[in-house]
């Protein structure tokens, strides 16, 4: 039976010095602060992954910007997910894609790559109409919002509600409430087409 260890104070991890070569220096329940020869520190927990069981580390941060009461709550949060059948790491690779996806969507990001796309195939008026739309309505309402919660529902009341002011008194009403039904009806096909689903694949980092 492994021996069990027993946790450590906080000034055990703090006054660690550096050696030759990184060692850990064990907390117990698998967390524990390696040493690096540079006299950096970074916080792990050993754990074993779901579906093979084979060991691995998960990075929990460097100390002391990660307090040891930090790094012991994180490390009762992974091993809930190993409890629960879930690689901790594959779950953190999970949810920086899925932020790094939230961040690209931006509306105002996808709108100008939208109206970029368009470009090629529009006149310059339509162009011009539809970057105003864009540019005057959606983007002041939606500029940061996730592209991947965003419904055209939600954008049809910004066009819906729009009112006329200086700036659009170039353009005959008629065919301005025209041009923003055709811009609403190819924004709705260029979303749907950018909500697919897609995969990607994390990295690995020093631990």
């Amino acid at each position: 039976m492994p021996k069990r260890v027993e946790p450590k104070s906080e000034v055990v991890f703090r006054v660690a010095n550096p050696r030759e070569h990184p060692y850990l220096l064990t907390d117990g329940n698998g967390l524990a602060l390696r040493v690096w020869p540079d006299g950096s520190k970074t916080w792990l927990l050993r754990y074993r992954r779901p579906g093979t069981g084979k060991e691995n580390f998960l990075s929990l941060g460097p100390y002391p910007d990660i307090t040891l009461v930090d790094a012991r709550r994180s490390a009762t949060t992974a091993r809930n997910l190993v409890r629960e059948g879930i690689d901790p790491v594959v779950y953190r690779q999970a949810e920086s894609i899925a932020r790094k996806r939230v961040a690209e969507g931006a509306f105002h990001l996808v709108a100008q790559r939208w109206l970029d796309f368009k470009r090629k195939e529009w006149a310059d008026e339509t162009y011009r109409k539809a970057e105003f739309v864009v540019r005057e309505y959606l983007t002041p309402a939606l500029r940061n919002k996730p592209i991947s919660t965003l419904a055209t529902p939600e954008v049809k009341p910004v066009l819906a509600h729009a009112k006329r002011g200086d700036a659009q008194k170039a353009y005959d009403r008629t065919t301005f409430d025209d041009d923003r039904r055709r811009v609403m009806q190819e924004w709705a096909d260029y979303l749907g087409r950018l909500c697919m689903p897609t995969t990607a694949a994390g990295s690995s980092k020093r631990t």
